[in-house]
């Protein structure tokens, strides 16, 4: 059980990272223990939170989580801690506990100074670059989405996007299904996907043997970038190019899309 705690303690400190503001949260909840009276609130800011962390440390706990789940998101107990509720609520509380205007604005300054200080500028991190939109989703996916979403005659889209999209696709809209989602992604997991396989493991993608794979499941949307090679012109297959959107090839499988029309009708009303 101790091999248990110490990664416990593991999965807390990369939680915590490299920033303080897992000890400003902390300090926050010591500040309510003494100063917050209101049995509920202290019940949401301090026992709850307290409880839940007490329980992730408690190697019994971990071991019952690997054993009927998986040990992958063990981690994700931490996201039910209220770090920014908590803080952001500690501060109006020692804003309103004062009574000099100087001392209210010098606490607010002094507070706002420990959060800055406390993280880090998350740009410098080249795996998160600025927004696009008010989605905080790449552009080139959410505008081929749209695309897709007005193009289709019914309520049955499923598409295979390139892999770097598949994570805002699933994001942007529940209306499109995906041939393989994020799970696949992730090397670890060791998943295999015959259409992620075809997709994107080889230089040339094979159209007729992904055609193969796809029909039989109904995806009636093929999105490729237009830099990837295809040992042969899709349309060859009976794919039909629609549009290309922010680089991105868009294709409806006209087989599929008949077999739709002739199952459900050209005139089936969309829900969106």
């Amino acid at each position: 059980m101790s091999l248990v705690f110490t990664e416990c303690i593991d999965i807390l400190k990369n939680y915590v990272g490299d920033g303080y503001l897992f000890f400003v949260y902390l300090a926050a909840v010591i500040y309510l223990l003494f100063a917050e009276k209101e049995k509920r609130l202290r019940l949401f800011f301090i026992y709850a939170p307290m409880t839940i962390l007490l329980v992730f440390l408690f190697p019994v706990t971990r071991w019952l989580y690997v054993k009927v789940l998986d040990e992958e998101t063990y981690y994700r107990f931490l996201w039910l801690l209220p770090l920014g509720v908590t803080i952001a609520y500690s501060g109006c509380k020692i804003w309103i506990s004062l009574k000099k205007p100087v001392y209210r604005y010098l606490s607010l300054f002094i507070l706002v100074i420990v959060i800055v200080l406390s993280g880090k500028y998350v740009y410098e991190n080249p795996n998160i670059t600025r927004a696009e939109n008010f989605h905080n989703l790449p552009g080139a996916t959410i505008n081929v989405c749209d695309f897709i979403l007005d193009d289709a005659e019914f309520d049955f889209i499923y598409a295979v996007f390139p892999k770097e999209h598949v994570h805002f696709v699933r994001q942007y809209s529940s209306e499109i299904k995906l041939a393989y989602g994020r799970d696949i992604l992730v090397d670890r997991w060791g998943f295999f996907d015959p259409v992620h396989d075809i997709m994107e493991n080889h230089d040339i993608i094979d159209i007729a043997s992904l055609l193969e794979i796809t029909r039989p499941k109904l995806i009636n949307y093929l999105v490729i970038h237009w830099t990837r090679a295809t040992c042969d012109n899709p349309e060859n297959y009976g794919l039909l190019l629609l549009d290309q959107v922010d680089g991105l090839l868009i294709y409806r499988d006209e087989v599929v899309a008949n077999e739709i029309r002739a199952t459900i009708g050209p005139y089936y009303p969309k829900r969106w």
